[in-house]
C-alpha cells in the first residue's frame, strides 16, 4: 500500500514539473498558458493529498528517475521537432496516462481510510479533466478546435 502511495505522491510532484517544461518548450502560447494552470493546478491537489502523507509516505521533490527522464526527451523531441506542440502534447498525454494509472493502482489498494479515498477519487476525477482538456489542445493543435471557445474551428 505505501508503495502505491509513494508512487501517487512523486507523479503529482512529477506532473507539475512536467507542466512547468512543457509550457517552455512550447509555441502556442494557448497551450503554454494551459500548462502553466495544470502545473499549478497540480501543486494545489498535491496539497489535497498531503493527507496521505500522514500514513507515512513523502513526495520526493524531484520527481521519479522516469520523469526526469521524460522532461529531458521532451526537451530533445522539442529540439528536433522544431517546437512542434503536438509532440509535446503527446507527452504530456502519456505522462497524464502514467499518472492515472498510479491512482488507480492506489486506488486497489484501499487501507479503509476515507480521507485516502476522498484524495485519491478527487486526483483521478481531477487527472480525468486534465486528460479530457489535453484532448481538447490536440485538437486546436491541429487547427480543428478553438481553445477559448471549446468551438470547432470554421
Amino acid at each position: 500500500m505505501l508503495a502505491n502511495l509513494q508512487a501517487v505522491l512523486t507523479r503529482y510532484v512529477d506532473s507539475s514539473l512536467g507542466y512547468d517544461e512543457a509550457g517552455k518548450v512550447t509555441a502556442d502560447p494557448a497551450t503554454a498558458t494551459a500548462f502553466q494552470e495544470i502545473a499549478d493546478a497540480r501543486a494545489e491537489d498535491s496539497a489535497q493529498i498531503a493527507c496521505i502523507e500522514a500514513l507515512g509516505t513523502h513526495a520526493d521533490s524531484r520527481g521519479s528517475p522516469e520523469a526526469r527522464l521524460h522532461r529531458w526527451w521532451i526537451d530533445v523531441r522539442d529540439k528536433i521537432s522544431g517546437r512542434d506542440t503536438g509532440a509535446v502534447l503527446d507527452e504530456c498525454l502519456r505522462g497524464e496516462s502514467e499518472l492515472l494509472r498510479t491512482i488507480k493502482a492506489a486506488l486497489q489498494d484501499d487501507p479503509g481510510v476515507p480521507a485516502y479515498r476522498a484524495a485519491l477519487d478527487t486526483a483521478q476525477a481531477n487527472v480525468e479533466a486534465t486528460l479530457a482538456r489535453l484532448h481538447l489542445l490536440v485538437l486546436h493543435a491541429s487547427g480543428l478546435q478553438d481553445v477559448a471557445t471549446n468551438k470547432p474551428q470554421p
